[in-house]
């Protein structure tokens, strides 16, 4: 199913990395969809890559929603004050969190990040691939982050685990370094807007029937 939203959700780790590339991608990213009119969704962390991503898009006048489990919240919790053209979410589990999470974005663009983001792309990758939602995953290979990622995709198509057409259903990024205006964001939106005219990038979801209500609790 494909979303009327043109909202973006931006998977990334909560730590900001050791390379100051991937804090640079996350600011980035955060303003091309507050230039592009793109709200962000993400899991409103404030530290590392999510509190990158979240407040440059802010600081350039976007919108943010941020879909965060209650025992993720600080013990200040009570005490925040959401930013102008900001909107917070809290749920009960991690699941309810990527139904939101699915159901109010269009894509979804991960950023470099440990098991919670690895988990997270590869469940919206597979709702696609199931035809429980109509939606591109595109991962920013900043400084070669998810190269080990891709060789393993490779892997699965090439040992007939993962048709080839559907290689598109998780695209990947990488840096044009002969470009000096080279921009993450830009680049995201771009692969996600090609995507979409190109018809899921040629995939091909499995022809299952879901039940109407879990179609209306994800889209």
């Amino acid at each position: 199913m494909a979303s009327s939203t043109t909202a973006v959700n931006v998977f990334c780790g909560s730590g900001s990395g050791n390379d100051p590339a991937f804090i640079k991608a996350a600011e980035q990213m955060g303003r091309a969809l507050a230039r592009a009119g793109r709200e962000l969704v993400y899991g409103g962390g404030q530290s590392g890559l999510m509190g990158a991503v979240a407040a440059s898009t802010l600081a350039a006048g976007g919108k943010v929603h941020g879909v965060i489990p209650t025992a993720f919240l600080p013990s200040n919790y009570k005490d925040r004050i959401l930013a102008s053209g900001e909107k917070e979410t809290t749920t009960v589990s991690m699941h309810d969190r990527k139904a939101i999470m699915s159901r109010e974005s269009c894509a979804f663009v991960g950023l470099p990040g440990g098991f919670g983001t690895l988990e997270e792309c590869a469940e919206m990758t597979t709702w696609t691939q199931l035809g429980i939602h109509r939606k591109p995953v595109v991962l920013l290979n900043v400084r070669g982050f998810y190269a080990p990622l891709r060789a393993f995709i490779n892997g699965a198509i090439s040992s007939g685990f993962i048709a080839e057409q559907n290689r598109s259903f998780m695209l990947f990024v990488d840096e044009d370094s002969e470009d000096p205006s080279f921009d993450w964001g830009e680049a995201a939106l771009a692969a996600i807007n090609k995507w979409e005219a190109d018809g899921a990038g040629g995939g091909k979801s499995l022809p299952l029937e879901w039940p109407a209500e879990k179609r209306e609790q994800l889209q």
